[in-house]
Order: C-alpha cells, then sequence, then structure tokens
C-alpha cells in the first residue's frame, strides 16, 4: 500500500500534536513543528490514540488481551536466534484462546 502511493505523503519521524477540519481536509500538526494537509488521515496509534477523539466520540475498550512488551538493546549478541527470526521488527506468538 505505502508503495502505491506518492512519495512523500506519509509522513515519518514527526508525533502528532493536534489537527483541525479546514475546507474539507484536515491540518495536522506535530510537535516538531511541521505541519500537513492531509484528504484522509488513519490513525493507527492504539489504545491511547490522539487522533481517535477527532473522528469518534467511542473511547476505547479493553479486549480482555493484555500485551507485555519488553526490549533487547543488542538481539544480534544476547540472543540470535530470536534475531534471526524478527530481525529488529516485533514477535507475536498467538494459539487457542492465548496470544
Amino acid at each position: 500500500m505505502l508503495e502505491s502511493l506518492i512519495p512523500g505523503t506519509v509522513i515519518w519521524d514527526s508525533q502528532f500534536q493536534s489537527m483541525m477540519e479546514l475546507n474539507n481536509t484536515w491540518l495536522l500538526q506535530f510537535k516538531n513543528g511541521r505541519t500537513a494537509y492531509a484528504d484522509v488521515v488513519i490513525g493507527s496509534d492504539g489504545y491511547r490514540s490522539k487522533i481517535r477523539p477527532y473522528l469518534t466520540n467511542i473511547g476505547s475498550l479493553y479486549s480482555g488481551a493484555t500485551i507485555i512488551q519488553g526490549e533487547i538493546p543488542n538481539p544480534k549478541k544476547e540472543c540470535p536466534e530470536i534475531y534471526k527470526l524478527v530481525d529488529y521488527a516485533n514477535l507475536m506468538a498467538i494459539g487457542p484462546g492465548r496470544a
């Protein structure tokens, strides 16, 4: 999907601060001072979403799943088998009735 967009469409390394509707578009403001206009805004910032309140008055709900995240500072050295499996990505294990 990302490759089908015009270069520069997605803004990386900018933390969302706020947005406002302006002439049928959205003006987004970021903490680093950058701004951008968008016809479509996709919020993928999870449970603590800062975008959700702009789009709906429905709050977050507990889904029954709890995720505990850990970080391994030097995975290539400390756990090479897992490093080969995920290469700095995330790993989730899912099975019947558990995740």
